[in-house]
């Protein structure tokens, strides 16, 4: 089983042996036109991290993507809207099962004001 960094999949490019022409390595070897490689750019968890650019056979990403989604310890950052503001948003990272447990709690509260608001009456 292949074992990869834990990373923040940021997909920005998609480019492989996509060219307008393609390369002698390619009209070589028909298996290198069968698994094109895609580079996308990726973070680490650690703060502060940079994008930085991993290029993977397509079958890879989508073993790490599966393997990735398996992980409940993966750090996943979302963007979130400062309240108050139409621009300003700040960058939250949490573990998935984080994301699990918040994606819950809110769901919770939803119900619970439904309910309270619902036995009121107009």
């Amino acid at each position: 089983m292949l074992k990869f960094p834990k990373v923040v999949i940021v997909p920005v490019l998609v480019f492989g042996a996509a060219s307008g022409q393609p390369s002698r390595a390619a009209q070589s070897e028909p298996s290198q036109a069968a698994d094109p490689i895609r580079c996308e750019y990726v973070v680490t968890a650690d703060p502060g991290a940079k994008p930085t650019r991993m290029c993977l056979p397509q079958s890879h990403w989508a073993a790490k993507k599966k393997q990735d989604a398996a992980d409940a310890t993966r750090i996943v950052c979302h963007y979130e809207e400062e309240p108050g503001t139409r621009f300003a948003s700040r960058k939250i990272c949490m573990s998935a099962a984080q994301w699990d447990d918040r994606k819950l709690q809110d769901r919770q509260d939803v119900e619970r004001i439904q309910l309270q608001s619902a036995g009121r009456g107009p």
